[in-house]
């Protein structure tokens, strides 16, 4: 059995939702982690980001590709910025 692999790290939740629909679209199996704990107040999303995709290794490419196009888009800017 295969195990799934970060395949790259998140900054926040609306680049992780944006993400999870275009994995979805491709039929790209994968589990989208929050690093946010309760208990410490968000404090490891400070350091470790917002959270992480994990998926099965032979999509690590593809997921990153996406996740480079998700950043450069000038809307995910203007929405991130209010």
């Amino acid at each position: 059995m295969v195990e799934e692999i970060r395949a790259a790290t998140l900054e926040n939740l609306f680049e992780a939702q944006r993400l999870s629909f275009i994995l979805d679209e491709e039929g790209i199996p994968h589990t989208i982690k929050s690093f946010h704990d309760a208990a410490y107040d968000g404090l490891f999303q400070s350091h470790l980001g917002w959270g992480t995709v994990l998926s099965l290794p032979e999509h690590e490419a593809r997921i990153v590709r996406f996740l480079e196009m998700i950043r450069q888009d000038p809307e995910s800017e203007s929405e991130d910025n209010g």
